[in-house]
């Protein structure tokens, strides 16, 4: 159908949580769309936005949606991704938690 697009046997939506800091903008997720590495990314935050802590979904910086049509392919894609990713604070440091999402395996 015309505005559909075609959707891979695996779909993985990851969420991104920071270190305490003011958000000032992404780096990479653009370019990793553009590159056709993920089929999409959302950012849930407003520049000047304060990260304080995790305590719920709320807290969440942003996601990537990944698709794949396999398990290895999937991690390949998954492991690219989250490598080349950045949520810039306002003093240019990296605030996201890559310990919480570079050790998973689907």
């Amino acid at each position: 159908q015309k505005g559909c697009e075609k959707v891979l046997p695996l779909l993985v939506n990851t969420f991104f949580y920071c270190k305490p800091g003011v958000f000032d903008h992404l780096e990479g997720f653009e370019e990793l769309k553009n590159e056709g590495i993920i089929t999409e990314y959302y950012c849930f935050c407003k520049k000047g936005a304060q990260f304080d802590r995790i305590s719920c979904s709320g807290d969440r910086a942003g996601c990537i949606t990944t698709q794949a049509n396999d398990l290895d392919e999937l991690n390949a894609i998954y492991r690219e991704a989250i490598s080349r990713v950045r949520i810039v604070g306002e003093n240019g440091e990296d605030l996201l938690r890559h310990d919480l999402i570079e050790k998973l395996n689907f």
